[in-house]
């Protein structure tokens, strides 16, 4: 189980069979608010939508889905967000995309989470990330490539990338 809340030794986080994740903001630096020390195992992003580094015009926090009700009428919308809760899902994701290919490469077996924390402790799915940061970031930033092909996953000659068919959505009258 991954715990975002490792503050204190009542929390799960610190207990060895519990998973801890930090977060990073758009440079891979620690966000304002995660998790830090010994207990954290891995860093994913997080977000930080109190800045705008990057000058897109928007917060740099992590894009997501949401139900907007204020106007009486439920919408659904796309917002910001950050937090160790933006951050779990996505090591949470990438564990689930490692399964799949170590499924596909081993006749449909899974890996348990003993093999988890050995592809963690071997770096083998992560990013190192700056030494001043090595202290509250575990193993590193979690990184889906690596991860995929750690777990059995073929690797692609060149990194994929998002295609959208057809070219353009339309989300309504005031979106496109």
């Amino acid at each position: 189980r991954w715990d975002n809340a490792a503050t204190v030794l009542a929390d799960p986080a610190p207990f060895p069979e519990v998973g801890c994740g930090g977060a990073t903001d758009l440079r891979r630096k620690k966000a304002p608010y995660p998790n830090f020390g010994s207990v954290v195992d891995v860093a994913a992003p997080g977000g930080d939508t109190s800045v705008d580094r990057n000058g897109d015009g928007f917060a740099d926090g992590v894009l997501s889905t949401a139900g907007d009700d204020a106007s009486g009428q439920l919408k659904f919308v796309f917002k910001f967000f950050q937090g160790t809760s933006m951050a779990s899902p996505h090591v949470a994701g990438v564990v689930a995309l490692m399964q799949a290919a170590f499924a596909a490469a081993n006749g449909g077996a899974h890996f348990g989470p003993d093999a988890l924390d050995a592809f963690l402790a071997s770096g083998a799915i992560t990013d190192v990330l700056p030494p001043e940061e090595a202290f509250w970031s575990g193993r590193g930033l979690i990184n889906a490539r690596k991860a995929v092909e750690a777990a059995g996953g073929t690797p692609t000659p060149t990194p994929p990338s998002l295609l959208l068919v057809p070219p353009s959505v339309n989300l309504g009258q005031d979106l496109s």
